[in-house]
């Protein structure tokens, strides 16, 4: 009584384990939960206090709606795509400003606008 009956022995787990397991997709689920709820709010909202602009520029009501969905789908598209590319590559490109920015953190200049004067001597 209590144990369980295991009818496949390939299928079932080993015993003092859960044959249940989570997913791992790589993101931050409960983030993501929250933009898509924003969203979605913010849509409404456009929706809701744009349909009488619309129809006083003589455009269908949907307009301004629509337009801000086409902009949401181009952001979340950009976002994905970001998503899925390596941040280290742009290190190089980003900081080829001239300003030596390891020198900056260490703290031998004070700001970010000291370090357009700090002497190259300085380290």
């Amino acid at each position: 009584m209590g144990e369980q009956t295991v009818v496949n022995s390939r299928i079932a787990a080993p015993r003092g384990e859960s044959s249940i397991r989570p997913i791992r997709l790589g993101i931050d689920v409960p983030f993501v939960l929250v933009v898509i709820f924003l969203l979605g709010f913010g849509i409404l909202m456009v929706y809701s206090a744009s349909w009488q602009p619309s129809i006083l520029a003589e455009k269908p009501i949907t307009y301004f709606f629509l337009n801000q969905l086409r902009w949401v789908f181009v952001g979340i598209g950009v976002a994905v795509f970001l998503m899925y590319v390596d941040y280290r590559r742009w290190k190089k490109l980003a900081h080829s400003d001239g300003v030596d920015h390891d020198r900056f953190v260490t703290g031998s200049c004070s700001s970010w606008r000291d370090a357009l004067w700090c002497s190259p001597n300085v380290v």
